[in-house]
């Protein structure tokens, strides 16, 4: 997953399609619990386990880089979604403070255009949409070409 996330990060979306693929179709991928080899103190001890941390990973791929959820150092929220060529938009409904982001991306590539809460709102010249720290939920919809 650290890899995934990374080559997604640098814009090779092929790679980390492929690489959720792989574990997609590794024994256990589909439900997120791979087996991992563990070093053993004692003979007695099973040298194998599930490793549940990895669902975790998953989740994180999907809200960090998938949907561009991050904070910049001043605690602001920043979106900049990377959506895969084969999908065509996404939506989501995030939990956000005390209320919920009602979330959705059309299209692929960089952001053209974003609407929060009924407003047009400023792209940066990086592509991320950057919410003020006054921002406490609503509806987001960004389409991006």
């Amino acid at each position: 997953m650290f890899i995934i996330r990374e080559a997604h990060e640098a814009g090779m979306y092929d790679i980390s399609r492929r690489g959720l693929e792989w574990m997609y179709n590794t024994e256990g991928g589909d439900s997120g619990a791979w087996h991992e080899e563990i070093p053993l103190i004692r003979p007695s001890m099973k040298t194998a386990g599930l490793i549940p941390w990895t669902t975790a990973e998953m989740t994180y791929f999907i809200v960090r880089h998938v949907l561009g959820f991050a904070f910049d150092g001043n605690g602001n929220l920043c979106l900049s979604p990377g959506i895969f060529q084969q999908t065509t938009g996404l939506k989501a409904r995030i939990r956000y403070r005390d209320s919920f982001i009602s979330y959705s991306v059309e299209g692929t590539g960089k952001p053209v255009s974003a609407i929060v809460n009924g407003k047009k709102y400023k792209i940066g010249q990086n592509g991320k949409i950057k919410l003020g720290d006054d921002f406490n939920g609503g509806e987001i919809v960004i389409r991006l070409k």
